[in-house]
């Protein structure tokens, strides 16, 4: 779906239907290694031949980076107490370089859980962000209309942010002033256009004689240095992703 209003509307219909199904991972977790977790999810649970690990290797590290992450995949596809305990005990302890990988499956391993449980089939959504309580986490970077905004004006952006936010049942998590640019980090429930609580700040700034560009950028993949908001303006990608002018 190209046309962002149709995307909206279709998550809506969904979670009109049924809204307690939907579980959000809500850790941030790059998309590269979460594009890289469901790559092997597939390999490995699309083959028969299973090497034999056990939960001593894994908490003891004896297994190598490849194969921690094969066992935690298979670990994780199933609905069992305690093969999910065991993924939460090594997510607690495991170095850097796996514990994104722990923490995806620790949350694939309690959808599965909560479906058995509720005898539902539900929907997985995950975000490079995440998310928490049926909302999904944005990064939003507010734009000054002008070539500057004084600190009061950026000030006042902020304070219009944390008001208005929450009348959108939306959580401010952060707001950072970022050069020329006003930063928020926020949860916006699935079933609320991400675009309305950001318009409704940049109309009441209007009024109060702040002017802000009616282009904002909005992002769930990832929070973006300033640098970066500036290569977006300048429509340049970023880690070979392209942000949609909508």
């Amino acid at each position: 779906m190209d046309n962002p209003d149709e995307l909206f509307n279709h998550i809506k219909s969904i979670l009109g239907e049924s809204p307690e199904s939907m579980r959000i991972l809500e850790d941030s977790i790059s998309i590269d290694v979460q594009m890289e977790y469901y790559k092997m999810v597939s390999k490995v649970r699309g083959s028969e031949v299973s090497k034999d690990y056990n939960s001593d290797d894994l908490l003891s590290n004896k297994l190598t980076i490849d194969e921690a992450k094969e066992y935690l995949i298979r670990l994780a596809g199933t609905d069992n107490v305690e093969n999910y305990r065991l993924i939460e005990q090594y997510a607690s302890i495991a170095s850097p370089d796996l514990k994104d990988w722990a923490l995806m499956a620790l949350n694939e391993s309690r959808f599965h859980m909560v479906s058995s449980l509720s005898e539902e089939d539900g929907v997985f959504i995950s975000t490079g962000l995440g998310g928490k309580s049926g909302k999904l986490r944005y990064f939003i970077v507010f734009v000054p209309n002008s070539d500057w905004l004084s600190q009061e004006q950026k000030q006042l952006v902020v304070d219009e942010v944390n008001f208005l936010f929450p009348r959108y049942s939306s959580d401010v998590e952060i707001t950072e002033i970022t050069g020329d640019f006003i930063c928020v980090t926020a949860l916006i429930p699935m079933n609320i256009a991400v675009n309305e609580p950001i318009n409704a700040v940049i109309d009441e700034c209007l009024t109060l004689g702040c002017s802000l560009n009616d282009g904002y950028i909005v992002t769930n993949v990832k929070t973006l240095s300033e640098n970066e908001i500036i290569k977006v303006l300048n429509h340049e990608p970023i880690d070979g992703m392209n942000f949609d002018e909508q």
